[in-house]
C-alpha cells in the first residue's frame, strides 16, 4: 500500500511537470506573455507625424469679452487633453491639434476679415467658430467659399442653418427654442394659471431676434398677454433704465425676458432691481449660468432663471468624460464652466472625431463629409448633426438660489425645486430704489445736525 502511494505520488509529479513542459514548448509567447497594440499608448504605436492647425477668432475685448475668453478656455483645455492622450491619429501617425487665434473685438467685419487670414496666410486645417450669431453669420460664408469645415458653438441664430451652408456645423440648440424650457416648466409644474403677462427686453441683433421670434410663439400658446417690447440697439444699454421706468408706470408684468447677450441680461437684472420692479420671474437668455453673473450682480442675481445650452450635472452615461471635465476646468480657471466653456470643448472633440474618421485632415471635403455622419459622444452630450449643420433637442433652465447655480428643469436632470415666485419681501433680491435711499440719508443727516445744534444750545 505504501509503494502504491509513492508510485501515486511520483506519477502525478510526472504528469503535472510533462504538462509544463509541453505547454512551454507547444504554445506560443503571447499566450504566456501577451503583447498587444492595445496594451501600448498611442506614443509608443504611432509615430509623431506633426501638427494640425486649427484657427478661430475669439472675442476677447468688446461686449462679448465674457463670453469669448471662456470658450477660449474650452479651446484650449480640449487641445491640451487630446495632445496629452495621444492625439489625433491618422493615416497610422499621431498629431497634435495647435491652435492659431485672434481676437475680434466683438467685431463681425473685423472677424471675417481675421477667418481670411487664417485660411489664406496661417493655413489652418479646420477652422472652429467665433462667438454670438452674429459674428458667425459673417464668419460662414468666408468658411463656405474657402471649402474649410467650420465647427462652431458659439451661434444660436436660426438664420446659421437656414443659408444653405454644407461646411458649416454647429453644437447649440437654435435660438428659437430658448424660451422653451420656461413655459414648458410653467405648463408641466400648472404655474402658467398663476402668470398673466409678459414684457421682453430685446437687443436688436441676430441672435436675440431669433429667441424673441421664438418666445412670441410660446407666449401665445399659454395664451398669455404681452404687455410690451423695448428694444435696445447692440452694444447699447444706456436706454433700458428708463425702458423699466416705462414699464413700471405701466404696471410691470408677471414675467419678465431678458433677450439679448451676457452684458444685456445684466443690465436688465441690475434696472429692475435698482428701479424696484416685482416680477414673478426674470429670464434671461444668456448669463444667468454663468460665474461672473453672480459675481457682478451678487444678490440681485438672486432668483433670476435663465436658459442653459448644457449643464454640468449631465450623467456619464450620455456625456462621457463631463466629470473628469469639470473638475479639470475648475482647477485650472477657478471656477466652474458654463456652456460656453464646454461647447468650445466638445468642438475640439468633435474635430478629432472627424478628422480621425475621415482618415485625414487635408482633404476638406472628407473632413466635412465625415461630419456629416457622425454620431458620437461629448462631454456636451450625443452630437448628431442635421442636414442644415445643427444638432436638435431642447436646452436647460437654470436659476440661481442662495448664490448657487441650480439646474431647475427638465426635472430629469433638477438639482433643486424652482423657487416661484421671487420672493421679494422674504429674502429675495429687495427692490430698493437709489433716490428712496438717498432721501433717506438726507432725512437723517438733517435731523442729526440739528439735534447737534440745539443740543451745544442747550449747553
Amino acid at each position: 500500500l505504501y509503494m502504491k502511494k509513492i508510485n501515486f505520488v511520483a506519477l502525478l509529479g510526472i504528469s503535472i511537470l510533462l504538462v509544463l513542459v509541453l505547454s512551454t514548448v507547444a504554445a506560443p509567447a503571447y499566450a504566456v506573455k501577451p503583447v498587444s497594440h492595445k496594451n501600448k499608448t498611442p506614443f509608443e504605436e504611432y509615430p509623431y507625424g506633426g501638427e494640425i492647425k486649427l484657427g478661430a477668432t475669439v472675442s476677447l475685448t468688446g461686449k462679448y469679452a465674457t463670453e469669448g475668453q471662456r470658450i477660449l478656455n474650452g479651446y484650449q483645455l480640449a487641445i491640451k487633453d487630446i495632445n496629452e492622450n495621444g492625439g489625433v491619429i491618422v493615416d497610422g501617425k499621431r498629431y497634435n491639434f495647435t491652435l492659431v487665434y485672434y481676437d475680434d473685438g466683438s467685431d463681425k467685419t473685423q472677424a471675417a476679415q481675421l477667418y481670411s487670414k487664417l485660411i489664406d496666410q496661417d493655413k489652418v486645417d479646420l477652422l472652429l467658430g467665433p462667438y454670438s450669431s452674429s459674428i458667425v453669420l459673417s464668419v460662414a460664408p468666408v468658411a463656405e467659399e474657402k471649402g474649410i469645415p467650420l465647427i462652431q458653438a458659439g451661434g444660436a441664430s436660426d438664420k446659421i442653418y437656414q443659408q444653405g451652408y454644407t461646411y458649416v456645423f454647429g453644437l447649440y440648440r437654435v435660438a428659437s427654442t430658448y424660451t422653451q424650457p420656461l413655459f414648458e416648466w410653467l405648463n408641466v409644474s400648472g404655474k402658467i394659471n398663476e402668470v398673466e403677462s409678459v414684457a421682453i427686453f430685446l437687443e436688436l441683433s441676430a441672435f436675440p431676434e431669433s429667441v424673441y421670434a421664438g418666445a412670441l410663439k410660446y407666449i401665445h400658446n399659454a395664451g398669455l398677454t404681452l404687455v410690451g417690447v423695448y428694444n435696445h440697439t447692440s452694444g447699447s444699454l444706456t436706454d433700458i433704465p428708463s425702458q423699466v421706468d416705462t414699464l413700471r408706470a405701466k404696471g410691470g408684468a408677471d414675467i419678465i425676458l431678458a433677450i439679448g447677450h451676457y452684458a444685456d441680461s445684466k443690465a436688465v437684472v441690475d434696472a429692475i432691481y435698482t428701479k424696484g420692479l416685482r416680477p414673478k420671474i426674470i429670464y434671461g437668455t444668456v448669463g444667468v449660468p454663468e460665474p461672473k453673473f453672480v459675481e457682478e450682480l451678487g444678490k440681485k442675481a438672486e432668483y433670476v432663471m435663465g436658459f442653459a445650452q448644457w449643464v454640468t450635472n449631465l450623467p456619464e452615461s450620455e456625456a462621457p468624460g463631463i466629470t473628469q471635465f469639470v473638475q479639470e476646468y475648475n482647477e485650472t480657471y477657478h471656477e466652474m464652466p458654463a456652456y460656453h466653456a464646454a461647447g468650445a470643448y466638445a468642438a475640439v472633440q468633435v474635430a478629432k472625431a472627424a478628422i480621425e474618421a475621415a482618415g485625414t485632415f487635408t482633404n476638406h471635403t472628407a473632413v466635412r463629409d465625415a461630419l456629416r455622419s457622425l454620431d458620437i459622444k461629448t462631454i456636451w452630450g450625443r452630437v448628431k448633426f442635421t442636414e442644415t449643420g445643427v444638432i436638435g433637442g431642447s436646452g436647460y433652465m437654470v436659476q440661481i438660489i442662495n448664490g448657487n447655480i441650480e439646474t431647475v428643469y427638465p426635472n430629469a436632470y433638477k438639482t433643486h425645486d424652482p423657487v416661484f415666485p421671487i420672493p421679494w419681501e422674504t429674502g429675495g433680491a429687495v427692490s430698493i430704489d437709489p433716490m428712496l435711499v438717498g432721501g433717506v440719508i438726507a432725512v437723517i443727516v438733517i435731523l442729526a445736525v440739528v439735534y447737534f445744534v440745539f443740543k451745544r444750545k442747550g449747553a
